[in-house]
């Protein structure tokens, strides 16, 4: 029992250094290390690994709590810690918060103006061109253009990698999104990325012009036709049918409860 007791302690260590090195390797870099991490699906979408760091709170923590239960002034530690957080949060110089310059009244009037109509803008054009990309407005950086009916070509989506490094972005270019050109709209469909074997297309395709029905549909926030897998529509059933048995334990759990309670016999003296 005692070797096994050790043998336990040493694979407990050994993981726990394990994972501490994780945001240590994460953070080297040597261009064999860097092609090898940028291959890797989701962790090839991060542009640096520093927050890998939080891994080390909770033991920095667990480390404290030892330090202070060793600690005899315990009373004197507290006052002083409380201190530090109150220090922490009213010293640092907070008018960055005060001057922001971000303006959301566009993104508020467009709010305003889609709840008052019950329809959002038609998404009808595309703006940002892949060879003007560090040179484009400012204005046209970011996603509130939606709110005027374009849709941001450079829009953040990790699965795509941190600088967009992993986009298909094959014929797109900013102009209108339903423009024809050799037989593709310019508009991305969405169900490729989704279902590309069901919907004859792979991640990154365009809407055909035969899709053009489908697409103006798209960009007016409107459902399409397009094809699931098998394992969608699986998962559909199974959520139906999840949800048709909780909805009828909790009717016959409410019929026992009150069962129970009308009827439950009253005791004589």
């Amino acid at each position: 029992m005692r070797n096994f007791g050790q043998r336990r302690q040493i694979l407990t260590l050994g993981a726990i250094l394990l994972i501490l090195t994780v945001p240590l390797a994460l953070n080297y870099y040597s261009p064999a290390w860097n092609r090898l991490l940028k291959s890797i699906p989701l962790i090839k979408s991060l542009s640096n690994f520093l927050r890998w760091f939080i891994i080390y709170i909770p033991f920095v923590i667990l480390l404290t709590a030892l330090a202070v239960e060793k600690c005899t002034p315990l009373p004197l530690l507290v006052i002083v810690c409380l201190f530090i957080v109150f220090g922490q949060n009213l010293l640092p110089d907070k008018n960055f918060y005060h001057n922001e310059e971000y303006d959301p009244c566009n993104i508020l009037r467009a709010y305003t103006k889609a709840k008052a109509s019950g329809t959002p803008p038609v998404i009808s054009k595309l703006t940002a061109s892949p060879d003007d990309r560090f040179r484009r407005p400012a204005y046209f950086a970011h996603n509130g253009v939606l709110t005027e009916g374009y849709s941001q070509i450079f829009c953040y989506e990790p699965i795509f990698g941190w600088d967009l490094e992993f986009f298909p972005f094959k014929t797109i270019h900013p102009g209108a999104a339903l423009i024809a050109d050799q037989g593709v709209l310019n508009l991305k469909n969405p169900s490729c990325y989704l279902y590309p074997q069901e919907n004859q297309c792979t991640p990154g395709d365009h809407f055909r012009t035969d899709q053009l029905a489908a697409a103006s549909q798209f960009i007016s926030f409107r459902p399409f036709v397009f094809q699931a897998s098998r394992m969608q529509h699986l998962a559909n059933w199974l959520n139906l049918a999840a949800l048709g048995a909780v909805t009828l334990f909790a009717i016959l759990a409410a019929a026992i409860f009150l069962r129970v309670r009308l009827f439950k016999p009253t005791s004589r003296l």
